[in-house]
């Protein structure tokens, strides 16, 4: 193990959250040089987090890898929305300033706004009605409103927020899905949020995920075509829960939440 990797600082920070211990939970690790893949994955699964940010400053931006205990993923909102919150919070980002994030899918712009509200730009992925998956069947309570695949998900529209609530889908049918995972989401039946959602994503890691951002990228533009809203709000209905007030923009979506850190350390390793 590399003995330069010892005293990186190392954040948990819960995201899409104004109280401790709700929203998403994620790691954030600020490194002088980039890592091994394998040493990233083993620190991650070390962590436990749902997700692990890796930031390193690069060119006017910053690199960011993110890694579940189980895999990399190429997108992550809510542990890039962690990341961001702990460049402005640490000092080493002006509060003024916004953050150029390099991805594995492109560069994302990050802000802060009104209310301490970090706003994250982020690409749009459109869903596409597709056929119900076989190993979906029979895992709904009613025949699903609509069934849609985007370039990452499978997305199933079901026809009530208790149906989205009481879902109790087979994980390991799901992680059998050729996808990352499983959008399930309804309309909402009170005037705080516009829809419900959850999250299911076993194949990597994730059993089912607090708060999803990156799944707002699909969830924001199917609303928004169907109520005619360019601004809603979105409730995820997990245990821990969490909400995400969206912004559509063309071909942009604009997912914002607040965050704060709950520990603050140094890797020894």
């Amino acid at each position: 193990m590399p003995s330069n990797s010892k005293g990186y600082k190392v954040f948990i920070v819960d995201a899409f959250s104004e109280r401790a211990f709700k929203g998403n939970n994620a790691a954030v690790v600020l490194m002088d040089h980039a890592m091994d893949g394998g040493w990233m994955h083993n620190m991650a699964l070390e962590l436990g987090q749902p997700a692990t940010a890796y930031v390193v400053a690069e060119g006017r931006g910053w690199r960011v890898k993110l890694y579940t205990p189980k895999v990399e993923i190429m997108l992550c909102g809510h542990a890039t929305l962690a990341a961001a919150h702990v460049l402005w919070e640490s000092g080493r980002v002006p509060q003024t300033d916004s953050i150029l994030f390099h991805t594995s899918k492109g560069d994302i712009k990050v802000f802060r706004t009104e209310g301490e509200f970090i706003e994250m730009d982020y690409p749009l992925q459109p869903v596409e009605e597709a056929e119900l998956p076989s190993q979906l069947a029979g895992a709904f309570p009613h025949p699903p409103v609509f069934v849609g695949r985007s370039e990452m998900d499978y997305f199933v529209e079901l026809e009530s927020p208790a149906d989205v609530k009481q879902l109790k889908p087979d994980l390991e049918k799901v992680s059998a899905l050729n996808a990352r995972g499983l959008i399930v989401t309804s309309h909402s039946l009170t005037p705080d949020y516009d829809y419900v959602t959850r999250f299911f994503s076993p194949q990597c890691g994730i059993p089912e995920d607090p708060v999803t951002g990156s799944a707002q990228c699909t969830l924001a533009p199917y609303w928004s075509q169907k109520t005619g809203k360019k601004n809603m709000v979105s409730f995820q209905a997990s245990e821990r829960g969490g909400c995400i007030r969206v912004r559509m923009n063309g071909t942009r979506v604009y997912i914002s939440g607040r965050a704060l850190t709950v520990l603050e350390g140094e890797l020894k390793v």
